[in-house]
């Protein structure tokens, strides 16, 4: 067996090792569903756990809202963060999570079709050291009427939150728990005007 020796400088690129690498967030939703969801990867020393996750409530880009951690597959309907695969690697562990939890960014953006937001992504881990990612998103005006701005309506994804969606298990999507389906797949609606 051979060990495999990285070059200093491709681990001070890799978000793995200095921060948070995104999977995937939601980026763009119309502003009733106020919600945020991230899927993020860290790469850690051996053992290292997660201790806490922040994010930004208000899109201030300040990570001012705690979570707290949930079991596996559980579900809910908070403030919430999972750990969904660790992977344990010969000079590391690999850490995979998905977050979700209540956005305050449901200012109408009128007259504009649109609003960015930063959102601040925080993982704290029990060695005291802080990961960070920056997530951008844009929150859309829903079209009322035919005398609403151009673009105003664009398409968009539906966030499933709180209980209000029905089916098993009721509770807020999660990306990394296949988004609350029953068998696992992706539960999106996209809204056209």
């Amino acid at each position: 067996m051979s060990l495999t020796v990285i070059p200093a400088e491709a681990v001070t690129a890799d978000p793995e090792w200095t921060g948070i690498r995104t999977l995937g967030h939601a980026n763009r939703f119309a502003t009733w569903d106020s919600e945020f969801r991230y899927d993020g990867r860290i790469r850690v020393p051996m053992g290292v756990k997660i201790k806490e996750v922040r994010y930004s409530y208000t899109g201030n880009g300040q990570a001012d809202m705690n979570t707290v951690e949930v079991k596996r597959g559980r579900g809910g309907i908070d403030q919430e963060f999972e750990v969904i695969d660790l992977t344990f690697l010969d000079d590391s562990d690999l850490i995979t999570f998905t977050l979700r939890g209540d956005l305050n960014v449901d200012a109408d953006p009128r007259p504009a079709f649109s609003r960015k937001y930063p959102i601040r992504v925080d993982v704290v881990l029990d060695s005291g050291d802080v990961r960070t990612a920056n997530p951008e998103i844009e929150v859309l005006a829903g079209a009322w009427a035919k005398t609403d701005p151009e673009k105003v309506g664009r398409p968009f994804v539906r966030l499933p939150y709180d209980n209000n969606w029905g089916g098993t298990p009721n509770s807020q999507a999660g990306f990394g728990f296949g988004c609350g389906s029953p068998r696992g797949k992706i539960v999106t609606q996209v809204v056209r005007s």
